[in-house]
């Protein structure tokens, strides 16, 4: 669960207008993988802007939408919060959440056998401790 008021702390971001969501399900940066009451993350990359997919999140049932210029989603019930940049946004929020849980974290690289490794590992360490790995 993402907490408004511990995302805009560890952002600095701000909500232009009043919201109606306070809390959101997690993070999704693709329209077509949104999840009702999700916060969408309007990114901008060389090869888009995602900035041009916040109605369609809107439409999708997203929450919220963390987004770098004012959107006036106030009509539709949706809380807009804005930064100076979502993908350094994205980062401060997630060493807020490590300095947070401090979780023990496990990292796996190479040029082969990544993912049988990180499932290996993540089957050996499931048995004893709560395990997240990326899907796929």
């Amino acid at each position: 669960m993402i907490d408004l008021k511990d995302l805009l702390a560890a952002t600095g971001g701000i909500v232009p207008r009043a919201g109606v969501a306070g809390t959101f399900t997690d993070f999704c940066y693709d329209t077509r993988l949104l999840n009702p009451g999700e916060l969408f993350l309007a990114v901008v990359t060389d090869k888009g802007d995602g900035h041009d997919y916040i109605q369609a999140a809107v439409r999708g049932g997203a929450a919220g939408v963390l987004c770098q210029r004012p959107v006036d989603l106030e009509p539709d019930g949706v809380t807009c919060i804005v930064v100076d940049d979502t993908r350094q946004a994205l980062l401060d929020w997630a060493r807020c959440i490590l300095r947070k849980l401090h979780p023990r974290v496990v990292a796996i690289t190479g040029s082969s056998g990544k993912t049988t490794a990180k499932e290996l590992t993540a089957a050996v360490l499931s048995r004893r401790h709560a395990v997240f790995r990326k899907p796929g």
